[in-house]
C-alpha cells in the first residue's frame, strides 16, 4: 500500500496469507498404525489355525494367479511350438482344451504351493521365529519341498522362489516392517 513502511529486512514480493488447514494436516508427518502381526495375536488353537487359514488363502489367490500366467504361457509353446501337441486340423476346440488344462494345472499347484509357503510362514512366526532370514529359509525349504521331490513338478521351483522372493521383498521393506 502506498504510504505504509516496510519493516527492514520484509520481502517486496507479497505474501499470501495461510489458507485454511483442516484439522488434520496430510504434510505433517502421521504415525502409522502399527502393523499386528501373527505372534501379536492371542495365541489360541482357533485364532492361529483361523490366521493361518488367511495367510493360505491370500496364498493361493497369488499363486493361482502366476499358475494361471504360467500355464498360459506353456499352453501357447505347446500350440506354437516345433513339437506341437496339436495338429493343424484339430481347430480351435483342442488349442482350447490343452491351453486350459495347462492352465489350471499350473494354478492348482501354485496356488498349493504359494498358500502353504504363506500359512508355513505364519505358524512359524507364531512358534516364535523373528528373524527374517530364518522365517524365509524354514518356510520356503517346507514349502519347496513337494516340487524338488517330484520330477514333474521341479519345473515349478523357479516360479516359486520367485514368488517368495517377492514376498521376501515386500515384508523387509514395508511400511511398519516387523
Amino acid at each position: 500500500r502506498p504510504g505504509t513502511a516496510k519493516p527492514e529486512g520484509a520481502s517486496l514480493v507479497p505474501t499470501r496469507r495461510p489458507r485454511h488447514r483442516p484439522s488434520h494436516d496430510h504434510r505433517a508427518p502421521m504415525s502409522l498404525p502399527r502393523k499386528t502381526t501373527p505372534s501379536d495375536a492371542p495365541s489360541s488353537a482357533l485364532e492361529t489355525a483361523t490366521e493361518a487359514a488367511r495367510y493360505f488363502a491370500f496364498g493361493a489367490i497369488c499363486g493361482s494367479l502366476t499358475g494361471l500366467t504360467m500355464g498360459g504361457v506353456d499352453a501357447y509353446r505347446l500350440v506354437t511350438g516345433p513339437q506341437r501337441h496339436v495338429a493343424a486340423d484339430q481347430g480351435a476346440a483342442a488349442v482350447a482344451r490343452i491351453a486350459l488344462n495347462e492352465m489350471a494345472r499350473s494354478g492348482i499347484i501354485m496356488s498349493a504351493f504359494f498358500g502353504a509357503y504363506q500359512s508355513v510362514k505364519c505358524l512359524a512366526h507364531r512358534a516364535g521365529i523373528d528373524d527374517q532370514p530364518t522365517l524365509y529359509s524354514v518356510s520356503s525349504t517346507v514349502a519347496l519341498a513337494p516340487l524338488a521331490l517330484l520330477p514333474t513338478l521341479r519345473r515349478f521351483i523357479p516360479f516359486g522362489g520367485t514368488l517368495i522372493v517377492v514376498d521376501a521383498y515386500h515384508s523387509w521393506y514395508s511400511v511398519g516392517r516387523r
